[in-house]
């Protein structure tokens, strides 16, 4: 929908009631203001980068580092994520968080045997189980093997930070 009073923006709401509305605005143009985009230039982001001091202190990281770390190279790159379905954000968003920081989310829980075959065989992608309180029923064989079950912080903190803690989030 064009709203005239913000100078011909277009503003899209998201579907998923589960999820915070998001709203993007994107210009209107006209055909003959096209020819002026050519000549259009972003500003340095650098400039506008966000502070937030104390969530900084809170979780120990620097959001300036963080963002830079991400430029770099994706958290989640060639890394598998197994997210139990009561999960809290929802399984949808943290699939789409996942996949956002470069990583895949797998449909089917994985077996012990795969795990391993992924554990041990390093040109396999790493398997990464995330769970909740809720669902560690589902992850009893994992438990009495002594395979490692994170909690959605790993996956949470670790998007924020840009690091992959694997000490602090276990079950």
């Amino acid at each position: 929908e064009v709203d005239e009073a913000r100078g011909g923006a277009v503003s899209i709401q998201a579907a998923e009631a589960e999820e915070p509305p998001v709203t993007c605005a994107a210009p209107a143009l006209q055909a003959p203001a096209c020819s002026e985009c050519v000549h259009f230039c972003f500003p340095d982001e650098q400039n506008y980068i966000l502070r937030d001091a104390e969530a900084e202190v809170l979780f120990s990281f620097s959001l300036e580092e963080s963002l830079k770390r991400a430029h770099v190279s994706p958290l989640f790159k060639a890394k598998y994520f197994y997210i139990t379905p009561g999960i809290c954000p929802s399984l949808s968003t943290m699939k789409a968080i996942v996949e956002c920081a470069g990583g895949k989310v797998l449909a089917k829980q994985p077996s012990f045997r795969k795990l391993m075959e992924h554990k041990q065989n390093k040109s396999l992608s790493e398997i990464i189980l995330i769970s909740c309180e809720n669902d560690l029923h589902l992850c009893g064989e994992y438990f009495a093997r002594g395979i490692e079950v994170h909690n959605a912080e790993f996956v949470l903190t670790g998007v924020l930070t840009q690091t992959l803690d694997y000490e602090s989030y276990p079950f």
